[in-house]
């Protein structure tokens, strides 16, 4: 891993806390750098949290939903 890479998941040790004090089991954001990023710490961190955009969880609802 190169080092700055390690670095920048290290800067987001905070988030991961906060997701793991929260109690989720699924984050979402609307900005795909920041699911790639909340996928990274997901992965470096070991958060056991699904990791979603939040288009992909109003096309859900409207496949469960018949819309």
């Amino acid at each position: 891993m190169p080092e700055y890479e390690y670095v920048r998941l290290q800067s987001g040790l905070m988030k991961a806390n906060q997701i793991t004090g929260s109690g989720a089991s699924m984050v979402a954001t609307t900005c795909a750098n920041c699911q790639i990023r909340l996928s990274d710490l997901n992965e470096f961190y070991g958060l056991h949290v699904k990791c979603v955009s939040v288009t992909e969880l109003v096309a859900d609802a409207l496949v469960m939903n018949g819309g």
